[in-house]
């Protein structure tokens, strides 16, 4: 195990603690989720460690994104779907008239 230390201005350090308190983590723990956070955050395959509580946040993220995603793809399939119709109407509507 590695203890990792770093150095924040207190006013930071006092926020960090209370907002510890709250969730009734220690630091520790905070820090620790913080860590393991980044490191999936970053691309580093480190489920098997990570703490349950992590590794739920990271998924409900995950999952989030990809709705997101999702929407997006949609509408954008929705453009291209009403192009189609339009090129489709005026296509037909062309050769009809090129008929007559």
């Amino acid at each position: 195990m590695h203890t990792l230390q770093t150095k924040v201005p207190d006013r930071i350090a006092v926020l960090f603690e209370e907002v510890c308190k709250e969730k009734g983590k220690t630091s520790y723990q905070c820090l620790k989720e913080l860590v393991y956070r980044f490191l999936i955050d970053q691309g580093c395959q480190v489920y098997e460690d990570a703490p349950v509580e992590t590794r739920i946040e990271v998924l409900k993220q995950r999952v989030d994104k990809l709705e997101k995603e999702v929407n997006e793809l949609k509408k954008q399939l929705g453009q291209i779907t009403g192009m189609l119709e339009k090129i489709n109407k005026s296509g037909l509507y062309g050769f009809m008239n090129k008929r007559r």
